[in-house]
């Protein structure tokens, strides 16, 4: 699922019961037109990558909500790199996945990280028990 929300609004990520959020991808600024810019001044594009605060605040939750706003949530700010005065929106991509358990080994991802990852939920799909997984260390 694709959601983009605009400033001052609020993200709600929910799965049904059984199920946990993966953020896969996540964005804060003047991402594109759409819903909350409908109109190109200039500066579309810039912004951040959000994801390691979304995947950290979401990721492994049944729901998740978290205020799209750059004054009651600085921590989804710091790093943009759009004008203080430019309003920015939130384009969050994720999905629900079946079972409890749900591990992000980011720091600052990579490729290699992202490939971990998608070995470790291939794993836990395929029912290997989590005490095989190896985990990483950083």
């Amino acid at each position: 699922m694709l959601e983009e929300v605009c400033d001052g609004d609020q993200f709600e990520g929910r799965c049904d019961s059984g199920s946990v959020l993966e953020i896969l991808a996540a964005r804060y600024g003047r991402v594109k037109l759409g819903q909350c810019i409908n109109r190109d001044l200039g500066f579309l594009g810039c912004g951040k990558d959000a994801l390691p605060e979304m995947d950290a605040w979401c990721s492994g939750r049944e729901r998740c909500s978290v205020i799209v706003d750059k004054s009651d949530n600085p921590d989804l700010n710091e790093g943009n790199d759009c004008f203080v005065d430019i309003v920015s929106h939130l384009e969050v991509e994720y999905q629900c996945v079946s079972g409890g358990f749900y591990m992000s080994c980011r720091v600052k991802e990579t490729p290699k990280d992202k490939r971990r990852k998608r070995a470790l939920w291939r794993q836990r799909r395929n029912s290997v028990p989590v005490s095989s997984i190896t985990h990483a260390h950083y």
